[in-house]
């Protein structure tokens, strides 16, 4: 089975715990702990996620489903339609909870809709409309919200990356046995470390893993917290602004960055939310490309970020 079929049974269920998730991919047939998903994630650049992960990471950046918690319990979000304009024209991408009742709707609207498969993801339903009005039509056939300007609206409540003020301060782990890397703010990869490391410095970003545990602590002036490994970057990234490390493409309305620093989830769900499409790996520059990005919400992802951004 698919992930819209997984997507339906969760927005069935409403929510859940991740144990029942992990079952729920399996006994799906969506995918097994065993395979591995294509592309890179920030979590694990090296091509080895298992499935349930990938679809895990898709349905948050999709805006489908909230996982919280240290025990990752789940939420599907109550179905609405991002709406946002490019050049004029509106476009509603369907997030949240989706039921069999839904798409009998959708099917039965004469409005223009498109629909694509995504890997790892439900598949994309898009509304494309004249004016904001008629997608306000469209959401409320099948009892959808609509989020007007979803993605500046998204990234206007969004703290900008730095010092990490909402963590409380957490130690890592002392005993022996742990596999401890340094996220290298120069050669944008993990280089081995060692625990001492950590005093030594002022600012860092250290990984620290042992079988399937990851634990990502930030060392910042003197004080060390845990964090979410993308934070954690373009904190210590925030230090040093590097030329050409986001680049946006005006005729191509893409927004790009190095493959292992996907931006921190609330600001990559606003990028995914411009066009409903995860992004791409271009193999060839090794980078992360988002469509459908306008110019000022290229400028506020980056201003968030604390990068310069290259128009080309």
């Amino acid at each position: 089975m698919s992930a819209n079929e997984l997507l339906i049974w969760m927005s069935a269920r409403m929510e859940g715990s991740w144990q029942q998730f992990r079952a729920a991919v399996e006994a799906l047939q969506a995918g097994s702990a065993e395979n591995a998903s294509p592309g890179i994630d920030d979590e694990n650049s090296s091509n080895d996620l298992p499935v349930y992960q990938s679809l895990r990471f898709s349905l948050q950046r999709l805006a489908h489903v909230e996982f919280t918690g240290e025990d990752l319990r789940w939420r599907t979000v109550p179905p609405a339609l991002a709406a946002n304009n490019c050049d004029g024209s509106w476009t509603g991408t369907l997030c949240g909870a989706r039921s069999p009742a839904i798409y009998k709707s959708i099917g039965d609207l004469a409005a223009p809709c498109e629909r694509r498969p995504i890997s790892f993801a439900p598949d994309l339903i898009r509304f494309k409309a004249s004016k904001l009005e008629e997608l306000f039509e469209i959401g409320a056939a099948f009892g959808a919200a609509v989020q007007t300007n979803a993605a500046d609206t998204l990234l206007a409540a969004v703290p900008a990356v730095g010092a990490p003020k909402h963590n409380a301060e957490d130690a890592p782990p002392s005993t022996p046995g742990w596999n401890i890397q340094q996220f290298s703010t120069g050669a944008l990869r993990w280089e081995q470390s060692a625990f001492g490391e950590i005093a030594k410095r002022d600012v860092g970003l250290f990984r620290f893993s042992q079988g399937f545990q990851r634990f990502h602590f930030l060392k910042w002036r003197g004080k060390t917290f845990r964090v979410p490994v993308q934070l954690g970057k373009y904190s210590v990234l925030s230090r040093h602004r590097r030329k050409r490390f986001i680049a946006y493409n005006g005729g191509l309305s893409t927004f790009s960055v190095p493959a292992i620093c996907r931006p921190p989830l609330l600001i990559e769900r606003a990028l995914v939310l411009c066009s409903g499409l995860l992004p791409a790996l271009n193999k060839t520059t090794g980078r992360l490309e988002y469509q459908n990005v306008p110019h000022n919400t290229a400028r506020a992802a980056a201003a968030l970020l604390r990068q310069e951004v290259s128009f080309i």
